[in-house]
């Protein structure tokens, strides 16, 4: 137990206190820990001593108060293994919830890695604001967290919002210009509607997008298709037929790419 915790390390030292010296000069202790969730503290003892096939399967709930105990006695590190594999076979199929729950683990055992892994997927996942979930918490390190995990995700959404709205503008524009020739011609008219109903059905404007992850939105910026709808063809002022529709197509798909790099370049480092 002693290689596992510094603290257990300490309290066996025979030249620091009581517990070391009788171990020093007996086969065997017993030292009571009477603030210590029996339960947690056997697990812990099982994991200290290579008792894997001792080991119960944790809930997010138990896995939390398991978590503290470690914390408690400097034994993140020995544990490692063991949380990492419970959390790792649980993300594919977890929660929203879950997630956040995983995040109060890996920031209170220091796990730099996954700190990283857990905050990015919760910047893809979440519908809600985590802002709003800031309860003044215990840790600090855990806010700065979830704030910064928020921010990105804003920013990100924002980022889409912007490029909606360019490309409004850049219709309208092709509109205008064409209507000073011919007010009959209804090509960038029927091009903007079928872009304007293409974005509402795939709910790609975020301030419509309520309980909308991230995630959805960037599948959906890769799915827009707006080269082929029906009734455009070109006036014969030089209106832009269904073919040059391709290039919004193209600046979507460009656009999901490079808010995924924006996030993966985020750094969510712990306080």
């Amino acid at each position: 137990m002693s290689h596992g915790s510094p603290v257990f390390k300490a309290l066996f030292d025979p030249d620091k206190f009581h517990e070391g010296t009788t171990l020093a000069t007996e086969s065997r202790l017993e030292v009571p820990f009477p603030e210590d969730d029996p339960y947690y503290m056997s697990i812990l003892c099982s994991i200290l001593h290579m008792r894997r096939d001792m080991l119960p399967k944790f809930t997010t709930t138990t896995m939390k108060e398991f978590a503290k105990l470690c914390d408690k006695y400097d034994c993140g590190l020995a544990v490692k293994l063991f949380l990492d594999h419970n959390i790792s076979v649980s993300l594919p199929n977890t929660t929203e919830t879950m997630l956040k729950e995983y995040l109060d683990i890996v920031v209170t055992l220091h796990y730099a890695e996954a700190v990283e892994l857990i905050a990015n997927l919760l910047v893809y996942h979440s519908t809600k604001a985590l802002i709003s979930r800031l309860h003044g918490r215990d840790s600090l390190e855990l806010d700065a967290l979830l704030a910064m995990i928020e921010l990105t995700r804003l920013r990100a959404r924002r980022e889409i919002d912007i490029h909606i709205d360019s490309t409004f503008d850049d219709l309208s524009t092709q509109g205008d210009e064409c209507s000073r020739f011919d007010e009959t011609c209804k090509s960038t008219i029927h091009r903007t509607f079928s872009l304007m109903e293409q974005l509402k059905e795939d709910r790609l404007r975020p301030k419509t997008a309520e309980g909308c992850s991230l995630e959805d939105l960037l599948r959906s910026m890769k799915s827009v298709r707006l080269h082929d709808p029906h009734g455009l063809d070109d006036c014969e002022y030089g209106c832009e037929d269904a073919d040059g529709l391709r290039q919004y197509d193209a600046a979507f798909y460009r656009k999901a790419d490079q808010i995924r790099m924006l996030v993966k370049s985020t750094r969510f480092s712990m306080v």
